[in-house]
């Protein structure tokens, strides 16, 4: 058993970002004057579009002609781990990438005591928290994120690797002018993130035994007169059923953390050391029964939003 946590990520801006070596377009600017093709590709303000139709001197971001002219791909790749909504859809499947490492710096402007990284392809993940005044760094932790199976040399040298897809830590110290640098290393492969979340984090119970893992697919399959099936395929999400147990006089306080995370995303932990209960969503569903003895139950279902 395990304290469950949840951060209620802070949100970042191109302001917070105070380093990041990644392009912030990843395609050509919008032109006036340009005659833009079916499939054609633009950046303006970090948001990418493709075009939808032959034109000239539709700007996406301010032509209201109908049918449009572009769709909204969402954020450029620099951002797509902070931010994957386009108006109210977040889509599923999409995630920073780069070759070799992923090196950025966050200045959050407030205190935080929590990160976490989900949906982590790389051998390891960084984290250094630097603060005005001090010569050394006041945080500075590397997490391995694969290793080598271990048992005997057979295993070691022909083994597989065992591989971390997510991370949660909560002990940072809480400066409210700490600058935090992220450095997540895959050398000769691509780095990749899926969502990362800072904030403060808030303990709501202690997630037990019980609580399971779910992943749903969006895939169709159609089946023809003969037996033969056409597979289209989609994306998935992944879900978790948390059971807690909370002390009747804490039922209250975790109520009112939740009921402001109605529609929000947010990262939930089961325990950091069980990475696959690591999950950055929003909850469905909080369901909790009477307490006895002041010991009190409930689940927790959480949709992953990546």
């Amino acid at each position: 058993m395990s304290q469950m946590k949840v951060v209620p990520g802070i949100e970042i801006t191109p302001a917070k970002m105070i380093v990041n070596v990644l392009p912030d377009a990843d395609y050509a600017a919008w032109s006036a004057t340009k005659a833009y093709v079916i499939g054609d590709f633009i950046t303006i303000d970090r948001i990418n579009y493709q075009a939808l139709v032959a034109h000239t001197n539709r700007n996406p971001v301010t032509d209201t002609v109908s049918p449009p002219a572009w769709q909204n791909l969402g954020w450029v790749n620099k951002y797509r781990m902070f931010n994957k909504n386009v108006g109210n859809t977040w889509k599923i499947g999409t995630y920073t990438s780069a070759p070799d490492v992923i090196d950025f710096t966050i200045r959050p402007g407030q205190r935080i005591n929590a990160i976490g990284l989900v949906g982590v392809y790389a051998s390891s993940v960084r984290i250094i928290m630097t603060v005005p005044g001090a010569t050394d760094p006041v945080y500075d932790k590397t997490f391995a994120m694969s290793s080598k199976a271990g048992g005997s040399w057979y295993q070691y040298f022909f083994g597989q690797f065992v591989t971390k897809d997510n991370l949660a830590e909560f002990d940072l110290p809480p400066f409210n002018n700490a600058d935090i640098r992220v450095i997540v290393s895959a050398p000769g492969g691509t780095a990749r993130v899926g969502m990362m979340v800072i904030g403060w984090g808030k303990t709501i119970g202690t997630a037990v035994y019980g609580t399971s893992l779910g992943r749903k697919k969006y895939s169709t399959v159609k089946e023809e007169f003969d037996g033969s099936m056409t597979i289209t395929g989609r994306g998935k999400r992944k879900s978790i059923d948390f059971q807690v147990v909370i002390q009747g006089d804490q039922i209250s306080s975790a109520q009112r953390t939740l009921d402001t995370l109605d529609d929000s995303p947010a990262l939930y932990v089961g325990a950091s050391e069980l990475d696959y209960t690591i999950i950055v969503g929003i909850f469905d569903d909080f369901d909790t029964g009477l307490p006895t003895y002041n010991r009190g139950e409930y689940t927790l279902k959480v949709r992953s939003l990546m």
